[in-house]
């Protein structure tokens, strides 16, 4: 199943998911129950969101864990919450040492990112840097220009049949891998445009 949510076009992933209920038959009533999410989970359908690179429902799981290590038999209803409390506090305390942390300057070699890198945090600016690097390997080339709006293909060096679509505006730019929407950060496909 993770496989077919993890498929990027909808009618691939719903040809998919109609094939998983012909094959296996007793699943179908699970699969049913999945289907009704899909607009929540399937990654057809969320790929258009920010999602900082999360593919799972980790801050339930951390609530979860919670629950389980403050719950004994005979627990109260106020060590429980006592115990969310708790947590509540050193999670906004590890925030605030970490926003602190990321504070500091980092500057790259590359002149193009240097002021970009000067407004991120360290692991956003490390993940900069690391798209810089591989946007190296990548080739593109101009395929229209319309409406202030520039069209580049870009594809790897050693696979230049797979390639992704790059648009370029005054003040902005889109690819067709969606990095930048659901990490936040630019791709090494616009990256290899600018």
């Amino acid at each position: 199943m993770r496989s077919v949510a993890s498929l990027e076009d909808e009618f691939e992933y719903l040809a998919q998911l109609e094939k998983m209920k012909s094959t296996w038959s007793k699943a179908v009533d699970y699969l049913t129950v999945l289907e009704a999410k899909q607009k929540k989970c399937a990654f057809a359908y969320t790929h258009q969101y920010f999602v900082a690179g999360m593919a799972s429902t980790q801050r339930q799981e951390s609530v979860n864990f919670q629950v389980k290590a403050n719950l004994v038999n005979n627990s109260t209803l106020t060590h429980l919450l006592m115990g969310f409390e708790s947590f509540e506090s050193r999670a906004a305390l590890r925030m605030v040492k970490a926003s602190l942390s990321t504070k500091l300057l980092t500057l790259s070699a590359d002149p193009m990112i240097d002021g970009a890198l000067r407004a991120l945090t360290d692991y956003a600016g490390t993940l900069l840097k690391e798209e810089s690097t591989l946007s190296l390997s990548y080739i593109c080339h101009e395929v229209a220009d319309q409406n202030e709006c520039t069209t580049f293909v870009v594809s790897h060096k050693d696979h230049p049949t797979r390639s992704r679509t790059v648009k370029l505006n005054s003040d902005t730019a889109t690819c067709t891998c969606r990095k930048a929407v659901w990490h936040g950060i630019v791709c090494w496909h616009i990256l290899c445009v600018l």
